[in-house]
């Protein structure tokens, strides 16, 4: 008895490490990075994700980065000035009925792979203006 209980106590140790380990995030399949052609009117175009096919062109790396972290370009800082000027076209094959926020994280993987984007979330003060009403406030 006390010789099946060591051996199923090694099968639930071993195991642990097994559970404890995080999921890889999702990558697309198969992605295509390249540099748009030059057009007179650049402007992004996507996402497009049509089946397992997914699609940005025009985008500025500024755009892509917004797109995968869900951010305003305005609240990105730092990086080269490039990042506002390069356009690229990202064409990719998804995994079958991946999900938009599946897909996000596809794309900060490709961004970290194919640029060696590195991102971090930060809070700092910011300079801002409040509109406050004043003592006598007339509005209506």
């Amino acid at each position: 008895m006390s010789r099946l209980l060591t051996c199923l106590s090694c099968v639930i140790l071993l195991s642990l490490p097994v559970f404890g380990q995080a999921e890889p995030p999702p990558k697309f399949e198969a992605a295509d990075v390249h540099v748009s052609p030059k057009v007179r009117q650049s402007f992004m175009q996507g996402p497009y994700h049509r089946g397992d096919h997914y699609e940005i062109r025009q985008a500025t790396m500024l755009q892509l980065i917004s797109e995968a972290y869900t951010k305003d370009g305005e609240d990105v800082f730092g990086g080269p000035t490039w990042l506002e000027i390069n356009r690229y076209d990202v064409l990719a094959l998804t995994p079958a009925h991946s999900k938009t926020e599946a897909r996000k994280e596809m794309l900060q993987a490709l961004l970290a792979d194919r640029f060696n984007l590195v991102a971090h979330t930060d809070n700092k003060p910011m300079p801002a203006f409040a509109l406050t009403a004043g003592k006598h406030p007339q509005l209506k």
